[in-house]
């Protein structure tokens, strides 16, 4: 039919030719409809094979070719060809484009985008914009440098009807494309003939454009798209290491330094709280959760880096830190602005910030184009019935809620996130229930109330006590509480509830080191030297005989009796003298020849001297007197000993006798044999004589040393000894005296008692006075009345803002409700796998596995958690693995994500397909993975749900392409946007948070989530009608936490005297257990 009317070109009225081609464009259009129908499942069960005919796409290009080469007057039929030539082309091909063809095309697209017509320029922008460099068009990367410049004109036109946002979204695309591709052939843009030229500094041309646009682009939208651009620029270029110059110009646009932020809150705030509008407050609100996420991504010591100030009073003062300069701006947003007054609370201004890498008097061109970013108007928001708004005391002082949780989050969660139980674990999950003696159930139950040990309590109307005494633990050294320190018998354990979450704590009284004992380290042996010595005893031992002590001769009975003193007077200096038996304490014939035969059984403990020297010892000691001999054997200079010591020898471990160096020697040798000279050689053994010194020489001297030893020592035992028989007569004589004396006493009273009446005692003995025993607090809540004590909060000054709870079944329920609801944002993201030629929603669902980069992508997503041990948000899967083994989870110290991946759920049966359809199609943000040749469209996974999708599409070039699909109510969210090119390095990061940013763009919707409590409704109930209303797994965000705190105490605070609240502090339940 087209074929009679020949050339549309030769018409000559250029009306007509502009309607000609109006018509076409139209009728492009709807062979395109019947393309896109073509192949589709008609009962979403099963894929049809692809179509055998379609339409010819293609079949009109010729004459669009050709148009564009037509004079001016033909102006208006030429931006009909233009835009049908773009949209053709940037479509999917179903048959690849041959060279001819592709050769024309880019020569008419290389000419018209350096068009002197801003008409035409805009009309190429806006209809290839956002898929043309995602479509993988061969050689479309010559365009690059024509679309910058275009995309530039476009945004230095002064009309607000161009295409800014189409401009902003080609050149985003473009950001990833440099470091893949280094220097790029490019069509050469002075001239509008077709000449190639290599060009390495695109990167530099497209976010030179991006920077500007950022800051002088009137219109909003197109501001948002070219501020993700800049954000997914710099996670390119960190991801890649680069160091690009331009990164500091980038932060400087986008103010994402956490100093900016500081100060940007403190010059907002004054205005905030004088402002009637609340979109105000929720901007400084946002300020304070951006501010809380940066500082739980920096580590402690870059917090903890000096600030330097411009303002004079400030350099007179120490230097302050950033995280002091972070708590005084929380520190106003809680008390005021007006404490920024004092010079102390103020942390910082923008001036402050000046320097060459920042300036923070950047003039930014105001938005001039006020348009709604979402209709009101929409299928899901006609669906929610208006709520009036409760402004409640929370909403009044939404900021110092918010500045109190950040402050809350901060002292408990900076520098040890993720703690010990894994990043899944916020708050404690332990209960009032759990290690309390007086409560067996499983969960909490009435029975917690009639606890002796547990008191419930309220502090500053905010946050929920529960303080009770539990039980050390026994065999434990400090009760488990301590290493070793001595505490108390009980310890109290302290369960918090607050805005941040729940905690738990456990304290015990510390007394002090523990009491040294026999049994004491400093009094007892090692194991192996215990070993040692009792091999030494029994070595000793004759058979059928008792043990001799080596070494001591009993002829002297003044010497035996004085052995028997020392014995029984030092205790254990009997068992180091035995210890010692083979090394102090002389060396009898039988001692040496026990040491030749047991010299074998007691190799690297002890070193026995040479048959010579035992010989020549023999002899000196044979060669004495009798007498003289038993001396100088209790003198004989000691030998390598024969215990190992296998600890330092310590000044309070040394008794009597040891020499120091000898025992460090000793130790030394042990446990450092490469420090012996000779293999087997104690260290302590005495050095060999000089060469000078004749061995009878060294013999003569030690042996006049040992004769003047044993005399003095003979001369003190013998003056001793006269001594001791003296005072022994003193002593008899002393004793007799006293006994006759107590016999006479013991008569004159026995006569004196029958003179007196009955019942009079003259017994007037003193008592001798002991030392009193511990005593063990026999009150179950005793220790916890004094750790309230200790914190200062049973003060009179305390009784206004700690109060006693009403114990009531209605305040556990309450409990248990809280304790059940996530204390972090959380959400629930649904994540499909289209592989080749699926097109319905059987073949997808049923898919077990994807590409590798698919599973590459997941991966990246998150890590894997066991659903059946997994103790963070669930978002509905279950623990008996019906909804499969294992999930992607995400989390920080604020957010909580768990994917719901259609390959890790099972489907083996109908029941588990509809259960998988049913968790994947509720969620309402959808991840969808295609490796399909043709779209993806909504409506493949039937749902209600799924407001949000992020279709990513892998390139040839080895890059994604990322397609997102939202309703019209959703307002705009990034990082990614509608036609966004990133590589695999940062793929997963930004999907994970667009998705979070989609989810929470849902979220705002919603407007019974602002107003999810009010107040004439219980917290229980709110919570009801919220989980039934929306059927949505949502989080109590710290807004609802906070409220339904005030809720808890509204309803269940007690008011008390000071005397009552006393009495219930000392005896949290008087009348039970009174044993």
């Amino acid at each position: 039919m087209l074929g009679i009317l020949g050339d549309v070109n030769c018409i000559k009225d250029p009306e007509i030719h502009a309607q000609v081609f109006d018509y076409l464009c139209e009728l492009w259009q709807n062979l395109a409809k019947i393309r896109d129908n073509l192949g589709i499942s008609l009962d979403n069960q099963s894929s049809p094979p692809p179509p055998g005919l379609i339409p010819p796409l293609r079949i009109l290009t010729p004459w669009l070719f050709k148009a564009t080469m037509l004079p001016e007057r033909y102006k208006q039929g030429k931006l009909h060809a233009y835009k049908l030539i773009c949209r053709i082309m940037k479509r999917r091909q179903d048959v690849s484009p041959n060279t001819d063809f592709l050769t024309h095309f880019y020569n008419i697209m290389h000419q018209g985008l350096l068009h002197q017509d801003q008409d035409i320029v805009n009309t190429i922008i806006k209809h290839c914009s956002p898929k043309f460099f995602s479509i993988g068009l061969p050689g479309a990367t010559m365009l690059i440098l024509d679309f910058i410049i275009a995309a530039s004109k476009v945004n230095a036109c002064s009309s607000l009807n161009a295409p800014r946002v189409e401009a902003q979204i080609l050149l985003g695309s473009l950001v990833c494309f440099p470091n893949l591709y280094g220097e790029l052939p490019a069509l050469h843009p002075p001239t509008s003939e077709v000449v190639l030229t290599k060009f390495p500094d695109v990167k530099e041309h497209v976010i030179k454009t991006i920077l500007i646009s950022a800051r002088d682009e009137p219109s909003a939208p197109a501001r948002c798209v070219a501020l993700c651009s800049l954000g997914i620029w710099l996670c390119e270029e960190l991801a890649h290491g680069t160091q690009h110059p331009q990164i500091k110009d980038a932060l400087n646009v986008i103010c994402v330094t956490l100093k900016i932020l500081i100060a940007t809150i403190t010059y907002l705030l004054p205005s905030t709280e004088s402002s009637p509008h609340q979109q105000d407050k929720r901007l400084v609100v946002s300020l304070l959760l951006c501010l809380l996420d940066w500082v739980m991504a920096l580590p402690p010591q870059t917090l903890l880096q000096p600030v330097q100030t411009r303002s004079l009073p400030e350099k007179e003062q120490p230097t302050k830190t950033l995280l002091s300069c972070i708590y005084k701006v929380l520190h106003g947003c809680v008390y005021g602005a007006q404490s920024f007054n004092s010079q102390k609370y103020f942390p910082m201004q923008l001036s402050d910030l000046l320097s060459p890498d920042y300036d923070p008097f950047l003039p930014l061109e105001s938005l001039r184009e006020p348009e709604p970013l979402h209709s009101p108007d929409s299928e899901r928001s006609s669906k929610v019935q208006p709520v009036t708004e409760v402004h409640s005391r929370i909403q009044q002082g939404l900021v110092s809620i918010a500045a109190r949780t950040v402050i809350t989050h901060l002292v408990n969660h900076l520098g040890h996130y993720p703690m010990s139980g894994g990043p899944a674990t916020l708050s404690s999950q332990v209960a009032e229930n759990q290690d309390n003696p007086f409560c067996e159930s499983a969960d909490l139950g009435p029975e917690l109330f009639h606890s002796p040990n547990l008191q419930f309590l309220v502090l500053n109307g905010s946050t929920l006590l529960s303080v009770y005494q539990i039980r050390s633990e026994s065999g434990v050294p400090g009760g488990g509480m301590t290493a070793g320190l001595s505490s108390a018998p009980a310890c109290v354990r302290v369960i918090i509830r607050d805005v941040a979450g729940k905690h738990s704590w456990d304290s015990a009284v510390l007394y002090g080191p523990p009491l040294s004992s026999p049994n004491s380290p400093t009094h007892t042996f090692s194991p192996h030297t215990q070993c040692c010595y009792e091999a030494n005893v029994q070595s000793c031992t004759p058979q059928g005989g008792q043990s001799k002590k080596l070494g001591v001769s009993r002829e002297d009975s003044r010497e035996g009796r004085q052995e028997d003193t020392e014995t029984e007077d030092s205790g254990g200096r009997e068992v180091e003298g035995e210890r010692q038996g083979f090394q102090g304490e002389g060396r009898g014939k039988q001692a040496l020849k026990f040491e030749e035969e047991e010299k074998g059984d007691q190799t690297g403990c002890e070193e026995e001297a040479s048959e010579e020297e035992t010989e020549k010892n023999e002899n000196c000691l044979e060669s004495e007197g009798h007498g003289e001999s038993s001396l100088e054997q209790i003198l004989a200079p000691p030998l390598a000993k024969r215990v190992c010591r296998e600890a330092v020898p310590a000044w309070d471990s040394l008794t009597e006798g040891d020499d120091a160096l000898d025992e460090t020697l000793q130790y030394l040798g042990y446990s450092s044999p490469e420090c012996l000279q000779r293999a087997g050689m104690p260290l302590n053994i005495p050095a060999p004589p000089p060469g000078c010194v004749s061995e009878k020489q060294e013999n003569d001297v030690i042996n006049a040393i040992l004769k003047q030893s044993a005399a003095e020592r003979e001369f003190v035992l013998q003056v001793c000894a006269r001594c001791a028989l003296l005072l022994a007569l003193a002593s008899a004589i002393c004793l007799i005296l006293w006994l006759i004396i107590f016999i006479l006493a013991i008569c004159s009273t026995t006569l004196k008692c029958c003179t007196f009446q009955r019942g009079e005692d003259l017994n007037m003995k003193a008592m001798q006075q002991a030392e009193p025993e511990t005593e063990t607090p026999q009150s179950p809540f005793y220790y916890c009345r004094l750790l309230i004590n200790i914190l200062g909060l049973n003060s009179w000054e305390k009784r206004s803002n700690f109060h006693l709870l009403r114990k009531n079944e209605k305040l556990l329920r309450e409990l248990k409700n809280l304790d059940s609801r996530q204390c972090r944002e959380t959400h629930k993201i649904a994540v499909f796998y289209v592989a080749e030629g699926q097109e319905d929603k059987h073949s997808i669902l049923t898919n077990t596995a994807g590409s590798q980069a698919y599973e590459d992508f997941v991966s990246g997503l998150g890590w894997e958690v066991d659903l059946a041990t997994h103790c963070g948000f669930m978002g509905g899967l279950q623990r008996n693995r019906s909804t499969g083994q294992t999930a992607p989870y995400y989390a920080t110290s604020t957010t909580e994500v768990i994917y719901h991946v259609s390959t890790r759920m099972p489907h083996d049966q109908d029941y588990n397909l509809t259960k998988k359809l049913r968790h994947l199609g509720n969620d309402e943000v959808h991840i969808v993975w295609s490796e399909h040749s043709r779209d993806y469209r909504r409506g493949i996974i039937p749902t209600e749900f799924g407001d949000v999708l992020i279709v990513i599409y892998p390139m040839k070039n080895h890059m994604y392409s990322i397609h997102i699909l939202k309703k019209p109510e959703v307002p705009f969210f990034g990082p990614l946007f509608d036609g966004a090119i990133v590589d695999m390095k940062i793929l997963p990061t930004m999907v994970r948070a667009t998705a979070i940013n989609a989810s929470r763009a849902l979220k705002s919707l919603i407007p019974l989530y602002q107003n999810l409590y009010p107040l004439e409704n219980t917290a229980e109930e709110s919570l009801r009608t919220f989980s039934f209303s929306y059927g949505l797994c949502l989080t109590i965000s710290y807004e609802e936490r906070a409220r339904y705190l005030e809720t808890i105490v509204q309803h269940h605070q007690e008011l008390t005297t000071f005397e009552d609240y006393a009495a219930r502090v000392y005896s949290p339940a008087p009348c039970s257990h009174l044993s």
